[in-house]
């Protein structure tokens, strides 16, 4: 469904007609959000002029930002972490629009096209949210629509007079009372300050690539541990609606150089990482029992730590030695070293229902025809979840 003026909207062989006038999406502005899920809360803010635009975000409590910055022009992606080594890597970014779910001032749309098919708006009232206008609308599903057990469902909408932008959602898990999932705390069209759009300078160049759901993809993946991630789907490819917030990782290939520089000796032109690769010599892993999403109301934070004694990409994985876990962003992934030292990746592992057993990490050195070397095995985490009640 995408929004018009004055016309009919076509959904999925049902009819919704609407008369409210859609002015463009702006160009400049500045625009602060907070999504709540379970007892998490993430502030994005956005800060756009034109061709570039940066992205800000910050769990509640986490130490550090993650910040991208993006240049729609040149096609060009930043990464940047304050106070750490690297600084900033960048990559290649395969879209002419902002990240969808990212970025509610040019995503509203597309989040409203993909509510599950069959789903209709109804207006209900003009009310505003934070001091900027807008309408409400409700939300209904066909019968039939399919929902987890830990995702938002969106029941009510406040979009913006007169662009149509997404100022607040609430929403319910199943059986739990509506609540707010995102809000919209400041909204200005003023031109940001250029200093916080301008190229950052001596970035790591990668072969990344991020399109416009935000997805990356590399050949050798980051080292660098971003604190948090935040987004809003209205609907994902199995029709259940969710409000999510996530962890994710920031690309930094092994033997990366730094924009306007010569990459390191060591890595030869055309190979992803060292000619003498170096080793895994030691994996651990530390895992707590934290809240988490029903139906089992508790949730493992894992944290992977594989070191290396030179130069290498390498391939991990969590594992359980029972079925039916649910892995943040999967089980697996790699991860590039440009000199010997550590990474630690994170991971959320969620329960369908209650489980007992063993969690384990592994890695292993990548060898340059895609395969591995042998696995170092982590220690044994036992667990058991006994799926009571959410709290």
């Amino acid at each position: 469904m995408r929004l018009a003026s004055a016309r009919l909207l076509i959904l999925s062989g049902s009819l919704m007609v609407t008369t409210q006038a859609q002015a463009p999406a702006p160009q400049t502005y500045t625009l602060s959000a907070e999504i709540t899920q379970d007892d998490m809360r993430v502030l994005v803010t956005v800060y756009r002029d034109g061709s570039k635009e940066r992205i800000e975000m910050a769990a509640q409590g986490a130490p550090r930002k993650r910040i991208t910055l993006l240049d729609f022009d040149a096609h060009k992606v930043y990464w940047l972490f304050p106070g750490q080594d690297p600084a900033c890597s960048s990559g290649r970014y395969l879209s002419d629009r902002a990240p969808v779910g990212e970025d509610l001032a040019t995503g509203s749309a597309q989040m409203l096209a993909d509510l599950p098919k069959g789903s209709q708006r109804k207006f209900v009232r003009q009310e505003a949210v934070n001091g900027m206008p807008a309408r409400v609308e409700e939300i209904s599903y066909p019968a039939n629509t399919l929902w987890a057990a830990d995702e938002a469902r969106p029941s009510r909408v406040w979009l913006s007079e007169p662009e149509g932008v997404i100022l607040k959602i609430d929403g319910a898990k199943r059986g739990a009372k509506p609540s707010t999932v995102l809000e919209v705390k400041q909204f200005t069209r003023e031109k940001p300050q250029a200093a916080l759009l301008a190229t950052p300078a001596g970035c790591v160049v990668t072969d990344s690539e991020m399109d416009d759901s935000g997805t990356i993809r590399a050949h050798a993946e980051g080292a660098v541990s971003v604190e948090a991630k935040g987004e809003v789907n209205l609907a994902d490819k199995t029709t259940r609606s969710r409000i999510s917030v996530t962890e994710s990782k920031a690309p930094v290939p092994a033997g990366a150089a730094s924009e306007g520089k010569a990459a390191p000796p060591a890595v030869a032109a055309g190979q992803d990482r060292a000619v003498t690769p170096g080793a895994v010599s030691a994996v651990t892993l530390q895992v707590s029992e934290v809240p988490g999403p029903a139906p089992c109301g508790r949730k493992l934070a894992a944290r992977g730590t594989v070191t290396v004694d030179g130069p290498a990409k390498v391939w991990y994985r969590f594992y359980a030695n029972v079925d039916g876990l649910r892995f943040s962003s999967g089980p697996e992934g790699n991860v590039g070293f440009g000199s010997a030292g550590s990474a630690t990746l994170t991971k959320d592992i969620t329960f369908p229902a209650a489980k007992t057993g063993d969690l384990k990490f592994e890695a292993a050195v990548r060898t340059l025809d895609g395969r591995h070397d042998a696995v170092t095995v982590s220690n044994a985490a036992p667990f058991s979840i006994p799926c009571v009640a959410a709290r």
